[in-house]
């Protein structure tokens, strides 16, 4: 059995000392969208949009797809539980204008993962207390910067071909590709989670399955590629990653976030563009007007994989 551990939090004050992929990703695109987005925690009215209802409603219920099939649940049975835990998770994709993720898609898109993957030879990994292993978290230190720490919430370990291997799911609009698999190489999820089992924990994971789901107005296309790491390239991820994290306890001390303006237009425009478009002085008044502050999530959540390690390494050795 995993031993219990206490719940450390994200921040001490503003200094960012629990870090996970998203914030990761955010500090190093933008430093100024990090300080807006994960520091002070403004967000629009209306921040869920139909592809992120969507792609929650599918993981909840792929979810509880794979606990039933675990736990010897016949397939078909476990789509029909299956089913209602999505709906409920997207329940707003009612109002949806977005054609392609709709309820009756996410419905269709549960029935056919189960035509597709019935027989799967992917098999969900066992933790030491017998339950599967799935939506585990880990949380360790982070070598080269005193007490601070990385986290990370894994999908699933499962093995394929008798090799152990974590799985991340995904949703996207676009087409299920080399292309499309190409954007994880390199990766900050992919990179840190893979370092963390293998480099940290000892694991024996052989790499990283991403399986994603394409979603359109007709049809819905499953992918899985595998995605893999050397050490050498894991020991450059903790090098950039160690100077990124210094990087911000340096525009923590001047309290000063600097702009990025390369990527203000990507993805259809970042949600502070408009922010920064108006004067330094009047940003402050200008967010309070246009957003709300919810603050920093100031918890990184119950520990899963964590010291002592010893008894989950077992497990998989």
């Amino acid at each position: 059995m995993i031993d219990a551990v206490d719940i450390y939090e994200k921040f001490d004050g503003k200094k960012q000392v629990c870090w996970d992929a998203s914030s990761l990703a955010n500090l190093q695109s933008c430093p100024r969208y990090y300080q807006y987005n994960n520091l002070e925690g403004w967000r629009k009215e209306v921040d869920a949009t139909p592809a992120l209802t969507f792609g929650s409603a599918l993981h909840a219920g792929l979810e509880v797809y794979d606990i039933e099939r675990f736990n010897g649940t016949p397939s078909k049975e476990s789509l029909r539980l299956a089913i209602p835990e999505a709906l409920k998770v997207g329940k707003t994709l009612e109002f949806s204008t977005d054609k392609r993720r709709t309820p009756e898609t996410l419905v269709r898109s549960l029935v056919w993962y189960e035509e597709q993957f019935r027989d799967d030879r992917i098999e969900t990994a066992t933790l030491p207390d017998g339950s599967p292993a799935i939506e585990v978290r880990f949380e360790v230190d982070f070598p080269g910067v005193k007490g601070r720490r990385i986290s990370g919430r894994i999908d699933k370990l499962c093995y394929l071909d008798g090799d152990l291997y974590i799985m991340d799911r995904k949703t996207t609009h676009a087409t299920v590709s080399n292309y499309f698999f190409d954007r994880f190489s390199p990766n900050i999820q992919v990179s840190a989670y893979t370092w963390a089992l293998q480099e940290y924990f000892g694991m024996p994971v052989s790499g990283f399955i991403i399986e994603v789901a394409q979603t359109a107005v007709g049809f819905t296309r499953f992918g899985r590629s595998l995605i893999t790491r050397t050490s050498e390239v894991l020991d450059e991820w903790l090098n950039d990653t160690k100077f990124w994290i210094e990087q911000n306890d340096h525009f923590l001390a001047n309290d000063y976030w600097p702009q990025d303006q390369t990527g203000c237009m990507n993805y259809g425009g970042c949600k502070y563009r408009e922010v920064c478009n108006r004067a330094p002085r009047v940003r402050e008044a200008f967010l309070e007007d246009t957003m709300r502050a919810r603050g920093t999530a100031n918890s990184s959540g119950p520990a899963a994989i964590t010291h002592p390690i010893e008894k989950v390494k077992a497990k998989f050795e």
